[in-house]
């Protein structure tokens, strides 16, 4: 007994001298500074990674756009009362007349947006087993080239037929779903507790930058006309994300076997994930115990309600911006991507804050992420609704938008990393599964949108569409807040070091986490 007390105090002494590398045990060993840096190397590797991936996922959200024929569309001036008048900018119009065009229904260009999300949810699951079992570097690796192959070849399909197009999405959608799954594997292998919110915003932020550079730079790259207008960008960064499988492919995905990782560092790390020198051997996830989680089911609703209201704005919101604001190409893809230029540095200072908030025991893990999140999900929904009622103007929807993007990434800081909080050995396996659900909204979105607008641009309908975005965002945040946790659950088995303390007379049984006691 006595010796498991000292081992605890003991813990809490590494607890605050990884935090304050001015304490130090006896005034020796070493600070913080000496255990490596590769693992923000790899933070950064991870951001380039799902940066890459987004791009290619993107880019026909605005593309499409200037791919169909809508030129009759674009030529009327009438308007129904309360709607926003056309600018007619007549010579624009001709020029975009000249590129080439398709002429799509209305239900096809729903089915090219949204058939991505079909196949990406059936390979989640399955994904997030093979990631862990088998490793990231593989499954990443296998992602880039084929994303990067279909992406180069999506102006090809169009050409020859839309169910080619739709058919080629598919697919990427299919390989590109283990993509997250894959990317939380990789931290529950290299992010110690204490650097884990500011490590996985850092990473996460790749996502975000990726929706923006997908959309701000594919209106772009689509006005300049070069290689036909909307093909250009297919090329683009099909050319990036095969320059980004080049990367992986001489990398690793553990502390141990990266050639650049000091032992030094492989050692903190493993030991502040799993208490030990050495990482557990891999076991299979504990399902049942998982599908009966209460933290599981807080995540699942936050994600799910979360992915709908993300997918709204990603995939509705080029046609929001022709239909109702009247934007043209140039213009509707730098526009759309500032809400998530917001974000990106908003998760970024999320991330630092609540680690700064746990490693000074403010407040506990649990309570710290529902904070961030409750506040950044109820402030999203109420801009979200504002965006509906302003004027023709759009400057002032543009600016609540990116408000509600920019307040929402506080969020960044909650649900995301209880992924990992929850069950570090099985990350990937717990993220694939909710991640079928956060992309449900990648088909479901469209068809809710189509749904309340009828593909018109009224402006009046519009204001449904963002009622029921601001409603699900809210509902997104309050269940996590009433059902989620950052207490790693007993399932996940990370440790099979205990510790007895007396407690009352009776013992208490606890598993020692990551060098430190249970933050939660």
């Amino acid at each position: 007994m006595h010796c498991a007390l000292q081992q605890s105090v003991e813990q809490d002494v590494v607890f605050i001298q990884n935090e304050h590398p001015s304490v130090q045990k006896d005034n020796k060993g070493p600070a913080k500074e000496s255990t490596g840096y590769i693992r923000y190397l790899i933070s950064i590797l991870a951001f380039t990674t799902l940066l890459n991936a987004m791009t290619t996922r993107a880019c026909i959200n605005v593309a499409i756009v200037d791919m169909v024929n809508s030129t009759e569309q674009l030529s009327t001036n009438e308007t129904s009362d309360g709607d926003c008048p056309h600018k007619g900018d007549q010579a624009n119009n001709e020029t975009l007349v000249q590129v080439e065009r398709f002429d799509w229904s209305a239900e096809q260009q729903s089915l090219v947006l949204s058939v991505f999300y079909y196949g990406y949810v059936v390979s989640q699951l399955p994904g997030g087993y093979l990631s862990q079992r088998f490793g990231s570097k593989l499954i990443v690796s296998w992602i880039l080239i084929s994303s990067s192959i279909l992406c180069l070849a999506s102006p090809f399909l169009a050409r020859f037929d839309v169910r080619a197009l739709i058919a080629g999405r598919f697919f990427m959608g299919l390989f590109q779903g283990p993509l997250f799954p894959s990317i939380y594997a990789i931290w529950g292998l290299w992010a110690p507790p204490l650097e884990r919110t500011r490590l996985m915003a850092l990473a996460s932020g790749g996502a975000i930058v990726g929706d923006l550079l997908g959309l701000a730079l594919t209106g772009i790259l689509c006005s300049t006309g070069l290689l036909g207008g909307w093909p250009l960008p297919f090329y683009v960064f099909g050319g990036c994300c095969f320059v980004g499988f080049i990367i992986w492919v001489i990398m690793y995905d553990e502390p141990h076997r990266q050639i650049f990782t000091s032992a030094v560092e492989a050692e903190y790390i493993t030991t502040q994930i799993y208490g030990s020198k050495e990482r557990p051997k891999f076991s299979s996830p504990p399902w049942r115990s998982i599908l009966t989680s209460r933290p599981f089911y807080g995540l699942l609703l936050y994600i799910l309600f979360n992915g709908i209201s993300y997918y709204v704005i990603f995939i509705s919101g080029p046609n929001y911006m022709k239909q109702v604001l009247h934007f043209d190409i140039a213009k509707n893809g730098v526009v759309n991507a500032a809400p998530y230029l917001s974000n990106f540095f908003s998760s970024l200072f999320a991330g630092s804050l609540a680690d700064f908030v746990i490693a000074r025991r403010w407040m506990s893990v649990t309570g710290t992420r529902k904070s961030f999140t409750l506040v950044g999900g109820l402030s999203a929904a109420a801009f979200i609704v504002a965006m509906g009622f302003t004027a023709c103007d759009p400057k002032l929807p543009i600016m609540f938008l990116t408000i509600s993007w920019g307040i929402g990434g506080l969020a960044a800081a909650g649900p995301g990393i209880s992924c990992l909080d929850i069950s570090p050995q099985h990350a990937g396996s717990v993220m694939g599964i909710l991640n079928i659900f956060s992309n449900v909204g990648g088909f479901v979105s469209p068809a809710l949108v189509q749904l309340l607008t009828h593909g018109q641009g009224k402006k009046y309908q519009w204001q449904s569409v963002f009622f029921m975005t601001a409603g699900f965002t809210g509902a997104a945040s309050l269940s996590y807040v009433i059902l989620g946790s950052s207490v790693q659950q007993q399932w996940t088995a990370i440790n099979e070091s205990e510790v007895t303390v007396e407690t009352s007379g009776q013992d208490e049984r606890r598993p020692l986490l990551s060098g430190a006691r249970r933050l939660s």
